[in-house]
């Protein structure tokens, strides 16, 4: 496996003291591939341009250091399931070059020293502890890819973005009877009831239901991207997990475990019901997200379609769930607002 090293003194695809002007249009050209997986990880992934656009500094400074400049189109053909877990590795790595601790016994995140997908793209044995020594050099590397790359490379995709989202907020608020008015710089403010056969909005794609901040529908320099969703039954993508007596888990330790390993992928776990607190749940059900339905084949493993984790020292069993008659689970899934947001919070150097 290929070392990993790099100069941070080294100038960043632009040479600051070239007298050469660029057009607009010939460098979002050149950067055409930066461009489709920055689309995607905002439609697909991330939504939300400026975690994209942090995301794709750090590739493609992955790219440069490692002198592969086929990186970003290896990463173009990769899956939903690699891509999402490629992300989540990169919001480790600003973890760690955001805070002089990230690696204290303390810190949440001391068992994820392996970066096996970040590993795999770079052919380098790279790892937490290598960006925590050179965070500050790195740091200083992506924010110059932010200014020379990213904000020039991406701008209009971000501005057509945000457009989107507002029309898409006007337009359900329109189907409410309101409208939005400007009051003052940067503030807006929803306006109840207002006869809606008087106003007129733009057409679009209808909003797409479920994960928020994706788009249907996006018409980039003449090419359409489009995103199709399959409706399926919460059954379809639910799984059923079972614990061991005498080692209790809870549903906060499978909400972390699974976001940690798999990303964002859950919309609700129901436990068995209980009589008492003191008695130990020994099963549950753990629904997936409409959009991550293809998550099942990973989590569940091999043609019998079971997987055995180890969350925090005790076993859990997963496999696909199949509906009885019987009645054994409470009807009230635990809101997914309990899980914690950590990459987000991981990420704030930038912001």
């Amino acid at each position: 496996m290929a070392s990993f090293s790099y100069s941070s003194s080294s100038s960043i695809f632009i040479d600051s003291s070239s007298k050469v002007i660029i057009t607009d249009e010939d460098f979002k050209n050149f950067h055409g591939i930066d461009r489709k997986l920055f689309l995607r990880l905002v439609s697909d992934i991330v939504h939300e341009p400026r975690r994209a656009t942090l995301f794709m500094a750090l590739f493609l400074w992955f790219e440069k250091t490692a002198k592969d400049f086929t990186l970003i189109s290896k990463l173009l053909q990769w899956p939903h399931a690699l891509l999402t877990d490629l992300t989540n590795e990169a919001a480790l790595v600003y973890t760690c070059i955001d805070s002089s601790d990230c690696l204290t016994k303390n810190n949440v995140n001391l068992k994820y020293f392996d970066l096996p997908l970040t590993q795999k793209i770079t052919n380098s044995g790279i790892s937490l502890h290598f960006i925590h020594r050179n965070r500050i050099g790195i740091k200083q590397a992506i924010v110059e890819l932010m200014k020379n790359v990213c904000d020039r490379a991406f701008d209009d995709i971000v501005v057509q973005y945000l457009l989107q989202k507002k029309a898409q907020r006007e337009q359900n608020l329109m189907k409410q009877g309101g409208v939005y008015c400007n009051v003052s710089a940067g503030f807006e403010v929803a306006v109840l009831p207002l006869p809606p056969q008087n106003v007129m909005v733009p057409p679009l794609a209808p909003p797409l239901q479920g994960r928020g901040g994706a788009f249907d529908v996006m018409v980039l320099n003449n090419e359409v991207w489009e995103r199709k969703d399959v409706i399926v039954t919460a059954d379809d993508r639910t799984i059923f997990l079972t614990f061991s007596k005498g080692y209790p888990i809870s549903d906060t330790e499978i909400r972390e475990f699974f976001f940690r390993r798999y990303g964002d992928v859950i919309e609700g776990v129901l436990m068995q019901e209980v009589a008492s607190v003191e008695e130990q749940p020994l099963y549950a059900r753990m629904v997936l997200r409409p959009e991550f339905i293809h998550m099942m084949e990973v989590i569940l493993e091999g043609p019998a379609r079971k997987s055995k984790f180890c969350i925090n020292g005790k076993h859990l069993w997963a496999r696909k769930y199949v509906r009885k008659t019987t009645k054994l689970l409470s009807p009230a899934i635990s809101p997914a607002t309990s899980l914690p947001n950590i990459p987000r919070e991981s990420i704030r150097f930038l912001n």
